[in-house]
């Protein structure tokens, strides 16, 4: 219940899911990096105006309650279009335009398999996935309830990352080289087809190495019939577009 999740030690995240209650523990100090680095480049150009269009609130970890399930993002967005000031208010109802995830070993699976679709049920209109382990960052699109990849970048790409296009993000600036934690490889490994159960539609394929860290140290997602995105509607032959069905009951 709610009540659980306020109780919980201020040292973990709780989240409501499917009627279940999940206690992350806080991010570490790479990942938390990562999000503060984010925030101030998305922060000065698109809220405050410097350098940028302005036009947005970026809030740091909201809490995000769609009917019965509460979610909280490493980052999220409003347009102020959508929400012209902002609400003094314990938690949002109205979905953000746009989140983004760190993901980690211990959130990765929660991140992408349970809430991504959830985001875009609740019309969340574009997600942001960032891999420190495999140094990727992957621009989702929310289209009539399925995410669509629409671009990936890496290493020491410039990232022109919609919605905040306007902007230019240099991945391989010195700040931002801090998003990329360092880690032994051989500890994680994007999914593949070995991790696709029986069913053959539970695997995310996002192209090149895809989104890494989900399974960590040997672990074996989908090995216990854990549920992925559920259904992944089609893959193009380069691909660069996924489109992943968010209107199942994952």
């Amino acid at each position: 219940t709610y009540q659980d999740l306020v109780a919980l030690p201020e040292n973990l995240v709780g989240e409501l899911i499917g009627g279940e209650l999940y206690a992350s523990p806080r991010p570490a100090s790479r990942q938390a990096k990562v999000s503060s680095i984010l925030r101030m480049d998305l922060g000065s150009p698109f809220q405050r105006g410097l350098g940028g269009p302005g036009g947005w609130w970026v809030f740091h970890e909201p809490e995000l309650h769609f009917g019965d399930d509460v979610l909280v993002p490493d980052l999220a967005a409003w347009r102020q279009t959508r929400m012209p000031s902002i609400p003094d208010v314990p938690f949002f109802t109205l979905a953000p335009d746009w989140i983004c995830e760190v993901l980690s070993p211990s959130t990765a699976k929660l991140d992408v398999v349970l809430k991504l679709p959830r985001y875009g049920r609740a019309g969340v209109e574009f997600a942001w996935i960032v891999d420190p382990i495999h140094r990727m960052l992957q621009v989702f699109h929310q289209e009539q309830g399925r995410w669509i990849l629409l671009n990936s970048f890496s290493g020491d790409d410039r990232a022109r990352a919609q919605p905040f296009d306007a902007v230019e993000l240099e991945l391989g600036s010195p700040a931002a080289r801090a998003l990329y934690c360092q880690a032994d490889p051989a500890r994680y490994r994007p999914l593949d087809a070995a991790d696709v159960d029986s069913r053959g539609d539970q695997v995310i394929e996002l192209g090149g190495e895809g989104i890494g860290g989900l399974a960590a140290a040997g672990e074996e997602v989908g090995a216990a019939g854990d549920d992925l995105i559920d259904g992944v509607e089609d893959v193009t032959a380069d691909s660069t577009a996924v489109i992943l069905d968010t209107s199942g009951t994952t």
